[in-house]
């Protein structure tokens, strides 16, 4: 590129995911994307570019949005596209400006759009998920791995950081009327500094602390392994992040990655847990 002034770029095929569903009580979006992880292994998406389609897409918050697509290169691929509903829209509108609406339009896919490969789903009897040590296509049902030991938990990052995620962590720790299990080494990062004044305005900060939590600033946190949390040689963690590879959060380490739910739940008994078991 240097010597001719230009660069050639490959533009992927398109794998089309149609997703159909209502969530039960304890399943997030969280464990349809560690599903579909488990589903096409870590190449399942190589150089592709993903669309995802159906009601349970459609209806999704743009919380949700960004924690399905933020996996997409985990399966290898480019990137993960999703056509914004009302809700989305007006986000984008009250922060860009009305001409978001137009320029909008144009990421539509073509009526006529020809995909490599098309992909259904359903989540109306999807379990609670997680990924096991050292590999996110590890997948097994969290109950297929409840009581295995844990000593540290982690809510956060780009996957799982915002005021959505905390809010559900919130809700299982609430119905637990418990705290943090003794020994237990619990931590919620916010992603962004707004999320974190939407949970002290709600009141959750202090009631984690409450709890035994380490409530801390917002950070990329545990995805560097650098600060708040690295986990010492032999540890195991269970962590929202997007990536649990051998020493990725500490050299040594073991993570299993899940949904805030089941991540609180976990913290909370001290031994990974299905948060249905808490929720109800």
């Amino acid at each position: 590129s240097w010597f001719e002034g230009t660069n050639w770029f490959r533009v992927p095929e398109t794998m089309k995911i149609t997703v159909n569903g209502k969530f039960a009580k304890g399943v997030c979006m969280r464990d349809l994307l560690t599903h579909i992880v488990g589903t096409l292994g870590a190449d399942g998406m190589f150089f592709l570019a993903t669309e995802f389609y159906g009601d349970t897409i459609e209806n999704s918050s743009l919380s949700e949005r960004i924690t399905l697509c933020s996996m997409v290169t985990e399966m290898s691929g480019k990137v993960g596209l999703i056509m914004p509903n009302g809700k989305v829209l007006d986000w984008l509108v009250e922060r860009a400006g009305e001409e978001v609406r137009e320029r909008v339009k144009t990421l539509a896919a073509d009526k006529d759009a020809v995909y490599c490969q098309e992909l259904e789903f359903n989540v109306d009897n999807l379990e609670p998920m997680t990924s096991c040590p050292d590999a996110p296509d590890n997948v097994k049902k969290v109950r297929e791995v409840a009581g295995e030991h844990v000593d540290q938990v982690h809510i956060g990052s780009c996957s799982n950081g915002r005021f959505e995620d905390i809010s559900a962590a919130f809700e299982v720790l609430k119905a637990s009327g418990s705290k943090v299990a003794p020994g237990m080494r619990a931590i919620i990062t916010p992603a962004t500094r707004e999320v974190m004044l939407q949970c002290a305005e709600a009141g959750y900060i202090q009631k984690f602390l409450e709890a035994g939590v380490i409530f801390t600033n917002p950070t990329c946190a545990l995805c560097t392994a650098e600060h708040y949390g690295a986990l010492p040689s032999g540890d195991v963690g269970m962590s929202t992040t997007n990536r649990n590879f051998i020493g990725k959060v500490g050299k040594g380490s073991h993570t299993y990655l899940a949904s805030p739910m089941t991540a609180m739940a976990t913290a909370i008994r001290g031994k990974i847990t299905d948060p249905r078991d808490i929720l109800g």
